[in-house]
């Protein structure tokens, strides 16, 4: 491989890793800023209730992740390839796949974490 195509490559390598490694760096910030805020104005019960949210948001992020890239990858696959009747179903079974664990996770909520909530609250 030539020089010309290895630096085409690495300079778009680093044009998709800036702006990740600034997203993220810039949640980070966010989530340190969102706790200490928290923690300082509504107490440590609130601050507890952060704590406890912070995986479920952290796992709604990982799905968002898997579903926004993981398929936009395989969409563009097979989109280079001119496939688009393929692309096409990948891109309704990502969207499908999305509503449904929107919808099981609304389900979860409603019918699991609620009464825990509720029981949780008696005590």
């Amino acid at each position: 491989m030539d020089n010309r195509k290895t630096k085409s490559m690495f300079s778009t390598f680093l044009s998709y890793l800036i702006p990740s490694m600034l997203s993220m760096a810039l949640m980070a910030v966010y989530t340190f800023t969102d706790t200490f805020v928290v923690g300082q104005k509504l107490g440590f019960v609130a601050l507890g209730a952060m704590g406890i949210c912070t995986p479920i948001i952290t796992i709604t992020y990982v799905l968002g992740f898997l579903f926004g890239m993981g398929g936009g990858a395989l969409y563009s696959i097979e989109m280079g390839k001119k496939n688009t009747k393929k692309a096409n179903g990948i891109f309704f079974y990502i969207a499908a796949d999305a509503v449904n664990i929107g919808s099981f996770s609304c389900d979860f909520r409603q019918h699991i974490c609620r009464p825990v909530c509720k029981i949780s609250r008696r005590r």
